[in-house]
């Protein structure tokens, strides 16, 4: 009898706490979801941000492949898995520089695999383009995009447009509208 009591409370403990994750009980399929998509995008814009910035504009980007009807997913650099790097057709780096030339939180473990651990094996036949966010105010203007771009081609991944570089203290956004204005025609040649 009491066993019985045993694990009627027991699975009534295990539903309570599963339907207590809400959203989080289906990652597994949105992970999978995801992992599609990675296979499936022609374009992955990757993003490190410390404000949201970098992230806004990885969304721009894609929203204009998709009316380019060019397959495109963005992916934060935090969560992005750095083995799938050497599948992507072709990789669009936003990336913000925070403080003194550092990499911002979302991105810190990205940038210490690039830049001390990613062999040539690591970026295969990748094309890539890098747009980077910084402050001229700093010493260090956008040097995540620099350190990202400069070891990429070290690595043998092949720049398709050159690096772009967005001041926060000026005029941004209209530096990003241009280097993207640029990046299209370039992704398009990239994808043949």
């Amino acid at each position: 009898m009491y066993g019985v009591i045993v694990l009627v409370v027991l699975g009534v403990g295990v539903w309570l706490y599963l339907r207590s994750l809400g959203p989080k009980a289906p990652a597994g399929l949105n992970a999978v979801k995801k992992v599609e998509k990675v296979k499936q995008a022609d374009v992955r814009v990757l993003y490190g941000t410390q404000t949201g910035t970098a992230q806004g504009f990885a969304k721009t980007l894609v929203r204009e492949a998709h009316r380019l009807k060019v397959t495109a997913a963005a992916s934060d650099l935090e969560d992005y898995h750095t083995h799938m790097l050497a599948t992507e057709k072709v990789a669009v780096f936003v990336v913000a520089t925070y403080g003194e030339g550092e990499p911002p939180d979302t991105m810190k473990s990205f940038h210490d695999w690039l830049m001390k651990e990613a062999t040539s094996d690591d970026v295969g036949s990748l094309k890539y383009a890098v747009f980077g966010l910084g402050d001229r105010q700093y010493k260090h203007f956008c040097q995540m995009g620099v350190d990202i771009d400069e070891k990429l081609e070290e690595l043998g991944a092949e720049r398709i447009v050159g690096l772009g570089s967005g001041d926060a203290g000026q005029n941004l956004e209209e530096e990003f509208d241009q280097w993207r204005n640029d990046l299209w025609p370039c992704v398009g040649g990239a994808l043949g």
